[in-house]
């Protein structure tokens, strides 16, 4: 077996106009045991391209861990992050992900944590549902159907006294996002005196669907300081 673990190290420098450089790992492998990959590219930040192949090969695929991976790729789909070669890479993956995502969807319109399962996971559901909504503000397709279920079974759970109260203020905040919001079920929430991450949320929901004076009081009564811009995102 291999005498050392398998190492992967990925450097980025400038090389500005007719200068030439001389390339050097740094580092001592053992003889047949390496490969050197060069991109060259007229943007600073192809030193991404290693980030994008740690998510294209991400070998993990729960509900929770595919939409992580999905909202790190539809960072990159931001013209600061990525030209047009980049989003031909990118947006694909995009897709495939999504495809993963509602995959997972139970007749409920809930996400199941993991494939083939039956009942769905409603902290793992809030979050893709948030990961969702972000995708389509980022201007990338969505299937309607399916998106229009999870976000009703979302809905649901904001009054869904069963389920763990900070999920529902997650919930809350992510019908504001997808313009499903019903103020009074997320006012009812709030008056159950809800913990910190909770109030945070439910005090965010408030303020992005413009109930100020209330999302003021919930995020005081969480003794959280936050700047006017840190609530808009």
């Amino acid at each position: 077996r291999p005498a050392l673990p398998s190492t992967r190290v990925s450097r980025a420098g400038i090389v500005r106009p007719g200068e030439r450089i001389a390339i050097d790992a740094g580092l001592a492998f053992l003889p047949g045991t390496g490969d050197l990959e060069l991109r060259v590219s007229g943007s600073p930040l192809a030193e991404l391209g290693p980030a994008i192949e740690s998510l294209r090969g991400y070998p993990y695929g729960c509900a929770e861990q595919t939409a992580s991976r999905v909202l790190a790729l539809t960072a990159l789909t931001d013209p600061m992050f990525s030209g047009d070669d980049e989003l031909a890479e990118v947006l694909p993956l995009i897709a495939s992900g999504v495809d993963r995502l509602f995959a997972l969807q139970v007749p409920v319109g809930g996400l199941s944590l993991w494939p083939d399962g039956r009942r769905p996971c409603p902290w793992a559901s809030v979050y893709a549902a948030d990961v969702l909504c972000r995708i389509r503000r980022a201007g990338q397709p969505v299937d309607e159907p399916p998106f229009e279920d999870l976000i009703d079974y979302v809905k649901d759970l904001v009054l869904d006294a069963e389920a763990y109260i900070t999920t529902r203020a997650y919930a809350a905040y992510v019908t504001v996002l997808a313009g499903k919001a019903e103020i009074a079920d997320i006012e009812r929430l709030s008056e159950e005196e809800p913990p910190t991450p909770a109030r945070f949320f439910a005090g965010v929901a408030l303020r992005r669907a413009g109930q100020l004076d209330a999302a003021r009081r919930l995020i005081r009564e969480a003794d959280l300081q936050i700047a006017p811009g840190d609530v808009e995102s």
